[in-house]
């Protein structure tokens, strides 16, 4: 499905990025000969360059092209580095004020799992910090010249609704906050695991935590099955290098557990199967299987009709459609009347309406409930 998974090029880009000498080679020659590029790569392609020009040089790979992308390269190397200063500047500051620290994805993948760096381009920065830390994380920030796009009375809202928040620094670099590592449900204990069986991790001089293997594999794939009009390919070549580096470490019992009890089987059955059947990932089979047989939950059901399966996320309709799933996945478990009055109050905060019930009837006019309803059954997968 376009949007969820890669296109034929875009699969040809990350085989030359990942696979060995001949496979590589063979998939960059073919994208070479073979890619519409008459009107210029698609952002998800220009991301993979630098990985296919990493794993292409070693092999020794001839073409005119490698001299644009050596220089693509190069410029991901100098990003890199100036994202790692600001990184190790934040981190210190936040650590200095008692806060805990936790790097996320790119931070955390280029400097610890793949060879190069470079090789794994970052246009912002991820870092988590405790949901309770949330008001002085942001003090902090302010302090260092980071500034929000929303005012001060509605930081409480964005900190409850969303599980990260953008910032920018007075010279133009981006950071996303995260209070929680991944958008589930709202429980304050369903991120504790991540943090207490979390492994050091450096950023400078300064000593934080960063997941491990294991919880990092399951987040890089839950976090990137969404459907999206970019989609977020560079999750296939995170998951390929942890478990390039750490597979031995994987324990996939729990991988299966996590995704039963944070209510994403679907998602994480998605991921590991096409990883298994696109990159020969060592996913055991029982785990599939056991992902495939367990029933699905209403918030995954609603979930996959909204947020994962929502390809028309650039329209009204589907805009509001991926609100709902998203509050659905975060306050399940309400009593109907609470959570159709939170849900009104999130619409508010999304759209900010003056009227809250205004916003409500304007939603459930547009037949979200109705779509809903229609997706007993989902559209056809594809995991290869």
């Amino acid at each position: 499905m376009p949007g969820l998974w890669p296109t034929a090029d875009q699969l040809l880009l990350l085989k030359a990025g990942l696979l060995g000498k001949d496979e590589a080679c063979e998939a960059m020659q073919l994208w070479l000969d073979e890619a519409d590029r008459s009107n210029g790569l698609d952002g998800a392609s220009v991301r993979l360059l630098s990985l296919a020009y990493s794993n292409l040089q070693q092999f020794c790979f001839q073409a005119p092209l490698m001299n644009r992308l050596a220089a693509t390269h190069r410029a991901s190397r100098l990003k890199a580095a100036s994202l790692f200063h600001d990184a190790e500047k934040l981190a210190a500051a936040l650590s200095d004020a008692g806060i805990p620290v936790m790097v996320l994805k790119g931070l955390h993948l280029a400097q610890e799992y793949y060879p190069d760096p470079a090789a794994r381009p970052m246009n912002d920065l991820d870092l988590a910090v405790p949901k309770a830390h949330a008001e002085a994380a942001n003090r902090v920030l302010e302090g260092l010249g980071y500034s929000r796009d929303f005012a001060d009375e509605a930081f409480e809202k964005c900190v409850r609704y969303q599980h990260a928040l953008p910032y920018v620094s007075d010279k133009g670099a981006d950071l996303d906050l995260h209070f929680r590592v991944l958008l589930l449900r709202d429980d304050p204990t369903c991120d504790d695991v991540f943090w207490q069986q979390s492994v050091p991790f450096r950023l400078g001089n300064t000593p934080v935590v960063a997941m491990n293997p294991t919880h990092l594999l399951f987040h890089t794939v839950v976090h990137g099955i969404c459907w999206n009009p970019m989609p977020p390919l560079r999750w296939i070549a995170d998951a390929m290098m942890v478990l390039r580096k750490s597979g031995n470490e994987i324990d996939w019992n729990e991988i299966g557990d996590l995704a039963v009890s944070r209510q994403v089987t679907h998602r994480a059955r998605l991921g590991l199967q096409y990883l298994n059947a696109s990159f020969h990932a060592p996913v055991p089979e029982g785990l599939i299987e056991r992902l495939k047989t367990c029933p699905e939950s209403l918030v995954e059901r609603v979930e996959n009709a909204c947020i994962i399966y929502n390809t028309e996320q650039d329209d009204v309709l589907g805009i509001y459609r991926r609100w709902f799933g998203e509050h659905t996945r975060r306050f399940s478990g309400r009593n109907p009347v609470r959570f159709l009055y939170e849900f009104a109050d999130y619409l508010r905060f999304r759209t900010e309406q003056v009227h809250t019930f205004a916003g409500l009837v304007c939603f459930v006019a547009l037949g979200v409930f109705k779509y809903v309803g229609r997706k007993a059954g989902f559209p056809a997968e594809r995991a290869s």
